[in-house]
């Protein structure tokens, strides 16, 4: 099983600053390496929108990709038997004494874990899991 992780926000609480109000942990799975023909046909389909012009981009960012490009490769994740989970919290809500830990990461922590937990029981998993950060594509 291939697991990716990437989340949404940040995990500051200065609120009246520039401090997201969520936070979000999201994660897609596959059964198989399936997926990679799925990020190698969206590239290859931004490259020939360019006209051919330029390489084929290292990364997938969904910030900086179009509505349609996003669309087609969410569609072609499902195809391949890809399931999305995802956890959010809204950090107003986060006690006190967690905010003002030294280790913020208590937090992120315990959301990718409650995260990663839920996916692994819910899937018959007989093989090795394969994690992989933010910078998957």
């Amino acid at each position: 099983m291939y697991i990716f992780v990437d989340e949404a926000g940040d995990l500051g609480f200065q609120f009246h600053k520039a401090s997201s109000t969520f936070f979000t942990i999201g994660c897609v799975h596959f059964p198989t390496i399936s997926y990679k023909n799925c990020v190698d046909l969206v590239k290859d389909s931004i490259v020939r929108a360019r006209g051919g012009r330029g390489e084929a981009p290292k990364e997938l960012k969904f910030s900086h990709t179009s509505k349609r490009y996003r669309r087609d490769f969410l569609f072609q994740l499902v195809g391949v038997a890809g399931r999305f989970a995802f956890i959010y919290v809204d950090k107003r809500k986060i006690y006190p004494h967690l905010r003002e830990s030294a280790n913020i990461n208590y937090v992120y922590n315990q959301m990718v874990c409650y995260l990663l937990e839920n996916v692994i029981k819910s899937a018959t998993i007989d093989e090795t899991v394969r994690l992989h950060g933010s910078s998957f594509l």
